[in-house]
């Protein structure tokens, strides 16, 4: 389990005390560590969280960038009501093809609508309003894919944007490497954004939450 900010013992014991991991996310994660890229995927508290926004906002379509293996949007559809819809992006087919098994599995296939190839051409195609969109893709692009989930979320829906602390590295000035040095950009650019009201969390990699106004 990978935590950024509080000890993996912290972190379990607030993913217990939320009422856990499902079963079928535990398998998928299980499935997804063992890949060379897993630490790609989203904690099981950020699950949950993306899980809790969707039942607390009465969420009914959700914009995801970056798909990997399908664990965000697993939590996310088993959160939406049955008329709901996650439509979810990525290039990746061997990852696709992880994510659709479980998807099926669960019993969750027919809300979720996966779209294989660059992000910001299946962007340029697809119609809103969506509730809320979720983006843990390319850091380096994640001002292109800001622009986009603005223009395809509501007013009054919500933004999340994931690894916006980037291990911390972001606080570091010095830092001038591509992905901190993009990344601080971009939460200066939200934070100075008048289009949404912004709240940066400290939650495993850092997690940006927008209200679109």
């Amino acid at each position: 389990m990978k935590e950024n900010f509080c000890p993996p013992s912290v972190a379990l014991y607030a993913l217990k005390s939320s009422r856990g991991e499902p079963g079928i996310l535990h398998k998928l994660r299980e499935e997804t560590d063992k890949l060379p890229e897993a630490g790609m995927m989203i904690s099981p508290l950020q699950a949950h969280f993306l899980s809790f926004l969707i039942q607390w906002g009465r969420v009914k379509t959700v914009l995801e960038i970056g798909t990997f293996t399908g664990y965000s949007s697993l939590a996310m559809a088993l959160a939406l009501p049955e008329e709901g819809m996650c439509v979810t992006l990525d290039k990746d087919e061997e990852w696709a093809r992880i994510a659709k098994k479980y998807w099926e599995v669960a019993g969750v296939s027919h809300k979720i609508s996966l779209h294989l190839g660059l992000a910001h051409k299946t962007l340029e195609t697809l119609k809103g309003p969506f509730d809320m969109a979720f983006v843990d893709a390319d850091k380096q692009r994640y001002g292109i894919y800001y622009e986009f989930a603005l223009k395809l979320v509501r007013p009054g829906g919500l933004l999340v944007f994931d690894n916006t602390l980037r291990y911390g590295t972001v606080v570091d000035e010095s830092n001038q490497e591509e992905t901190p040095r993009s990344l601080r950009g971009f939460n200066a650019q939200l934070r100075d954004d008048k289009r949404i009201e912004p709240l940066l969390l400290p939650l495993a990699d850092g997690l940006t939450l927008g209200i679109k106004r």
